[in-house]
């Protein structure tokens, strides 16, 4: 993410498909600081988009668990 913080993006989302989390992440003095963990949640604010409700829980393909 050094790239991004070198050009001024102020926000990054990392996404783990395989283990069904996003991680929100805020620049702040030329650091990356994780500003939340997010995982099956069907309702979340992220910055910066906090307006918009998220159902994270959608994001992810159906567990063996669940499908059956």
């Amino acid at each position: 993410m050094p790239f991004y913080a070198r050009i001024g993006v102020a926000f990054a989302w990392l996404v783990d498909a395989e283990s069904r989390l996003v991680f929100a992440h805020r620049l702040d003095a030329c650091e990356w600081r994780l500003i939340g963990t997010y995982s099956d949640e069907f309702e979340v604010r992220i910055p910066p988009f906090e307006a918009v409700p998220l159902n994270i829980a959608a994001w992810w393909m159906p567990t063996e668990e669940s499908s059956s």
